[in-house]
């Protein structure tokens, strides 16, 4: 029997109650809505970790508050420093959701899907120790699942890298530019204590060594490389009661950037690769020129990207702009020497 019938139930019984007060008899009417009221997916529903709950969602299963749509809720204790993730699977039409929510009643995280990209997983680092509640809900009728896994280590980060250009320099060599991602809780997002370590290797499943602890950010660059050398990169995440195992890891052959020149009444042209280096603060593969400047001079620099797509022109500490199509960034020298262009796509 679904809530909305225990609902009314309740209401129905209350008023028997009162009348039956003179007769004294409440304790066997009592018995009797235990009996044939519960509802086997009440607010108080247990979900424990390894466990799962399955059910049917009917034409009246009340709306999951919040969601707006039929569903269920299930608390289950919380360990700080756990990772937890579910799974929610809905009936086999139409979106669902799945909402945890901390022990204080917060909302710590959502996710949506449609029922045809599968089931709806939430993964979550817990901060304290407490009974934390899961709402699920779909928008069909049919049967559903809820599955909880607990994990006592955060889950590894997901590790990307790229070369980079230095931004205001002519560098000796392309540097690496490290970004990963990780799950919703994390404490290094809250300022909790939580930080990263940066490993890397220059062999193959050698022995990795840390170039950079006490990370903060999600994100590393490595000056410390030699042009032509390979190297081999993972990242750990570190909680205040445990650390994730690595990541996955990558490898990046650092080279010596070309920075061509170009002076005025020139066009010079070139091609992007997937190795092109990523040109900084506009964080898209691009190039670098030099031309020497007069003081006095007013420059315009115009940029075409390719297929006339979308595209970045930065006249270096002068000018900047950005746009499809044709590109250009006018600016004034104040003094004589050598300047930079930065372009991207």
């Amino acid at each position: 029997m679904n809530a909305a019938i225990c609902s009314v139930s309740r209401a129905v019984t209350s008023r028997i109650l009162h009348r039956t007060v003179s007769v004294a008899r409440p304790l066997v009417l009592a018995l009797l809505f235990v009996t044939a009221f519960a509802h086997p997916k009440s607010a108080s529903a247990q979900i424990t970790c390894g466990g799962t709950e399955t059910g049917t969602i009917t034409a009246s299963t009340p709306n999951e508050p919040t969601i707006g749509s039929p569903g269920y809720t299930y608390t289950f204790s919380g360990t700080a420093g756990q990772t937890v993730t579910l799974t929610y699977t809905g009936p086999s039409t139409g979106d669902q959701w799945v909402y945890l929510y901390g022990p204080a009643n917060e909302q710590l995280a959502t996710n949506e899907v449609d029922s045809t990209n599968g089931p709806a997983i939430l993964t979550y680092y817990l901060w304290s120790t407490g009974q934390y509640t899961v709402n699920t809900a779909s928008e069909a009728q049919g049967p559903f699942s809820l599955g909880l896994t607990c994990s006592n280590n955060p889950v590894a980060p997901v590790l990307t890298g790229q070369l980079v250009y230095v931004y205001g320099t002519s560098a000796s060599v392309t540097p690496v530019k490290l970004s990963w991602t990780l799950l919703n809780g994390f404490p290094a997002y809250e300022g909790g204590g939580g930080s990263f370590t940066v490993e890397r290797s220059t062999t193959s499943g050698g022995t990795y060594t840390p170039i950079g602890t006490g990370v903060t950010t999600t994100s590393f660059i490595d000056t410390s490389v030699t042009a032509g050398t390979t190297y081999y990169y993972e990242v750990v995440a570190n909680a205040p009661l445990s650390s994730s195992v690595p990541s996955n890891i990558i490898s990046l052959t650092p080279n010596v950037p070309y920075i061509p020149s170009i002076t005025c009444g020139q066009t010079v042209t070139g091609s992007l690769s997937t190795t092109t280096p990523v040109e900084p603060f506009i964080d898209y593969p691009g190039e670098q020129l030099s031309f020497n400047g007069t003081a006095g001079q007013t420059v315009t620099v115009t940029y075409r990207p390719p297929g006339g797509g979308y595209g970045w022109n930065y006249l270096r500490g002068i000018a900047d702009n950005s746009g499809s199509g044709t590109v250009t960034s006018t600016g004034y020298l104040s003094t004589s020497g050598t300047y930079y262009i930065d372009t991207a796509s």
